[in-house]
């Protein structure tokens, strides 16, 4: 989107009026409008700097190409399945614009009757136009630029225990799909701890967990998981009323989505985890 301004900084009503853009990409499903507000150079940017400081430069050079398609195949499917989240009876909503660390957030919820997504936005302007540089995920903590820097980094670097890591992960996930929980659970320990707490890793511990019928284990589980994300304040606020009423403690757990709905606002999301806790 291009704004008459020609060289000022764009101001917070150019980024509302962006952010309600996507609102409007999603509701209507349109990914293909949605991937073209990505501005994949940012995070490239970025991979270059840390490739410079790791000294593996001449590896991203030589397989710049090849990045930029699996940052393709890691950046499209997220927003693709956010978008499969909309259906007739679904609330796509902006729920806040804030200014962090000069960059703008936009966080939006998409939520229908068996699921929800609070994505968190971010916005960037360059020559004049506003681009999603990153996106943070505030249900499964996973930040797009952060995380895929870091897988990228040790491919190149050819790093053995993050492919060896890889390969638990899938044999854990496989035994976690045929229900075999505990077995599941002894191959994920085999991954260092390192790798485990990265979250395209850790999601499959608390998903294996919470399955185990170990009350303390799978507290502890989003206990960590809250102290790895701690920045991440939505994701922070929504787990720990998770595991405040996990441990029976509805006290805290509300408390919690009270500090949520007033970091937020009112919405849908908060009143259903209401009315199915405390009603």
């Amino acid at each position: 989107m291009l704004f008459s301004c020609s060289d000022n900084e764009l101001t917070e009503v150019d980024y509302k009026v962006y952010a309600e853009e996507i609102v409007v990409n999603i509701k209507r499903k349109e990914v293909k409008k949605l991937q073209d507000k990505f501005d994949i150079n940012f995070i490239l940017d970025d991979i270059k700097k840390t490739s410079d400081t790791l000294g593996v430069a001449n590896q991203y050079k030589l397989r710049k190409t090849y990045v930029v398609n699996q940052l393709f195949e890691v950046y499209a499917p997220y927003l693709k399945n956010i978008i499969d989240l909309v259906t007739k009876e679904s609330e796509t909503k902006l729920l806040k614009l804030f200014k962090e660390k000069n960059k703008y957030h936009a966080l939006i919820m998409i939520k229908n009757n068996d699921n929800f997504e609070i994505t968190d936005f971010i916005l960037e302007q360059r020559n004049n136009k506003v681009f999603i540089t990153n996106y943070i995920s505030t249900v499964t903590s996973f930040n797009l630029n952060v995380h895929f820097n870091w897988a990228i980094q040790n491919q190149l670097m050819n790093v053995p225990e993050y492919f060896n890591a890889q390969k638990y992960l899938v044999a854990s996930n496989n035994l976690y799909e045929r229900k075999e929980y505990k077995e599941a659970y002894e191959v994920f320990n085999q991954i260092p701890e390192y790798f485990q707490n990265f979250p395209n890793f850790y999601i499959l511990k608390v998903k294996i967990t919470r399955e185990m019928n170990d009350e303390q284990l799978f507290a502890n589980t989003l206990e960590n998981w809250i102290s790895l994300n701690y920045d991440n304040k939505c994701f922070r606020y929504l787990k720990a009323s998770e595991l405040y009423y996990y441990v029976n403690d509805k006290e805290k757990s509300l408390k919690y989505l009270d500090s949520l709905e007033n970091f937020i606002g009112k919405n849908s999301v908060i009143n259903d985890i209401k009315k199915s806790r405390f009603n």
